[in-house]
C-alpha cells in the first residue's frame, strides 16, 4: 500500500523574495527543516463533513514561509476551512 501524496509547487517569475522585512515570523531553524526534505504529517479524520481535510500543519507551513503576519491570504478552493483555521492561528487575514 502506498500512503497518500501531495505535491506542493511553487511556480513564479523571474526572481521571487519577500520584500517586506521584519514581518515575518518562521525561526531560522522552521526555515531550514522546512525547505529541506519531504514533510510528513498524520491524517485527519473526516471533519465538518468533508471527505478530505488535510492536517491544519500543511497550511500552517506554507502560510509561514510565503507570508508575512497580519498578510491576506486566498484560499480559493476553501473545501472544509483549514486554511482559515491557520490563518487565524498566525495572524494572517483569509
Amino acid at each position: 500500500m502506498i500512503a497518500p501524496v501531495e505535491m506542493v509547487l511553487l511556480l513564479y517569475k523571474e526572481r521571487w523574495e519577500k520584500r517586506a522585512r521584519g514581518r515575518s515570523d518562521i525561526s531560522r531553524q522552521e526555515f531550514i527543516d522546512w525547505t529541506n526534505g519531504v514533510w510528513t504529517f498524520s491524517g485527519e479524520t473526516r471533519r465538518r463533513g468533508h471527505p478530505a481535510p488535510f492536517p491544519v500543519e500543511l497550511p500552517k507551513r506554507l502560510i509561514k514561509l510565503f507570508s508575512y503576519v497580519g498578510d491576506t491570504v486566498l484560499d480559493p478552493f476553501l473545501g472544509s476551512g483549514t486554511t482559515l483555521v491557520a490563518c487565524r492561528a498566525l495572524a494572517r487575514r483569509g
